[in-house]
């Protein structure tokens, strides 16, 4: 399930269905009204914050630029995105709601594509922005067990979550105040993700202050290498020569002792047009190449 709360705002009924329609087969969270002073009661007196507001820029009464200025006006909802929609085709409006703090402009009708990818490359950058900066620990499981997280995490009475993260799984523990919430893992929760948890030899951990986005922790990841497994054999560089065409070997050497230059021990992966591998770099040798989907095998020197 998408985590994302969008709030939407138009005085046309119609458009406002499609566009909840749009959002809501995403599975994107929606709140929507027809009229700013709605939006205004349920976003200013209520205890809610939308991770983006989406607005018809023309509407009776209060205008969406207006609601654009009455948000940025509160230090407290100043950083949620504002995007507008508006069937108006003059460029002026855009260049005023810019000036006004908006983050983006569509016209009407609108592209179901366009707008999904707007709003999800724009949901995944602010998230991964603000959940480095939101970062209150990073550490492995050398320097706290499950339970010790859970300590650490009610004695600095977080609001926030501990991402648990082992090889392409994760597991997440949601505070409100310091008191354990939510637990997640894989496709458990509660006491079962918990034990499965508490089962795991090694992960990485990271600690967040505010609310947990899905969407955003994977892109986070995604960036990440995967885990490095340790191997019984290092095969150096000439052991693989003859096995792939010269020019991509070459490259391959390059690149690799380049890498073992910055780093003594590293886990990447190599993506071009020719070999996916995972390695592992111990000065000059090279402990693990695998094969990928390309019809370039190398070889798998695990065994």
């Amino acid at each position: 399930m998408n985590l994302a709360k969008i709030l939407l705002v138009d005085d046309d009924r119609v458009s406002l269905r499609l566009l909840d329609n749009i959002l809501k087969s995403e599975s994107y969270q929606t709140v929507t009204f027809s009229k700013v002073e709605d939006a205004m009661n349920y976003l200013f007196e209520g205890d809610v914050q939308p991770d983006l507001i989406i607005s018809d820029y023309f509407m009776p009464g209060i205008s969406g630029l207006e609601f654009l200025d009455q948000v940025k006006s509160r230090t407290e909802f100043a950083a949620i995105p504002f995007l507008f929609i508006s069937a108006n085709k003059n460029e002026e409006i855009e260049t005023d709601a810019f000036q006004y703090g908006a983050i983006d402009f569509l016209k009407k009708p609108i592209n179901k594509q366009l707008l999904l990818n707007k709003i999800n490359a724009l949901l995944q950058s602010l998230g991964s922005f603000s959940l480095n900066a939101n970062r209150v620990f990073e550490g492995d499981s050398s320097m706290m067990n499950i339970h010790e997280i859970i300590s650490y995490c009610e004695e600095e009475k977080l609001d926030g979550f501990a991402l648990i993260v082992h090889d392409q799984q994760h597991g997440i523990l949601s505070f409100a105040k310091g008191i354990l919430e939510t637990i997640q893992y894989d496709n458990l929760n509660d006491s079962d993700a918990l034990e499965n948890m508490e089962g795991l030899e090694s992960y990485q951990i990271f600690i967040f202050r505010g609310k947990v986005n899905n969407n955003v922790i994977q892109s986070f990841f995604k960036r990440k290498a995967p885990p490095v497994r340790e191997l019984k054999k290092n095969i150096s560089l000439d052991k693989i020569k003859g096995k792939l065409p010269t020019d991509k070997f070459n490259d391959l050497t390059l690149m690799l002792n380049e890498l073992s230059d910055a780093f003594e021990k590293i886990g990447t992966t190599l993506n071009d047009n020719w070999i996916s591998s995972t390695i592992t770099l111990y000065d000059d040798k090279v402990i693990k190449l695998k094969k990928d989907s390309t019809n370039y095998i190398i070889a798998d020197f695990s065994s």
